[in-house]
């Protein structure tokens, strides 16, 4: 097991809001982890091997929850993330998870 973590950016820029997938094709295993405000993200745990990795908007809130307030552009950023990312087999996105190497990912949609 190794911890996995990287930045997703939209054409160059921090994407400040979503979900990022990795699953193994081999193993079943999948985990995912929501981007932070700098579009970084961490997944601890993850066993070695090859990985495809997906880029999805956040969760809309639950039925009957407020959305926590966002400014102008973390909101743009719900809409923005091309539909071909948000798949496993259409992203083109891979990723090695090695015990021998730091594990840090950098992938940009545009």
């Amino acid at each position: 097991m190794a911890p996995v973590k990287g930045t997703i950016t939209l054409s160059g820029a921090p994407l400040t809001t979503g979900i990022v997938l990795l699953e193994s094709a081999e193993s079943g295993f999948s985990a995912y982890a929501s981007l932070d405000a700098d579009g970084k993200f961490l997944i601890k745990n993850v066993p070695i091997g090859d990985y495809g990795v997906a880029v999805s908007p956040p969760e809309p809130p639950a039925p009957g929850t407020t959305a926590a307030p966002r400014d102008e552009a973390s909101s743009f950023s719900l809409f923005v993330v091309p539909s071909k990312y948000q798949s496993i087999s259409t992203s083109g996105f891979t990723a090695v998870v090695s015990r021998d190497s730091p594990n840090v990912l950098t992938f940009n949609l545009e």
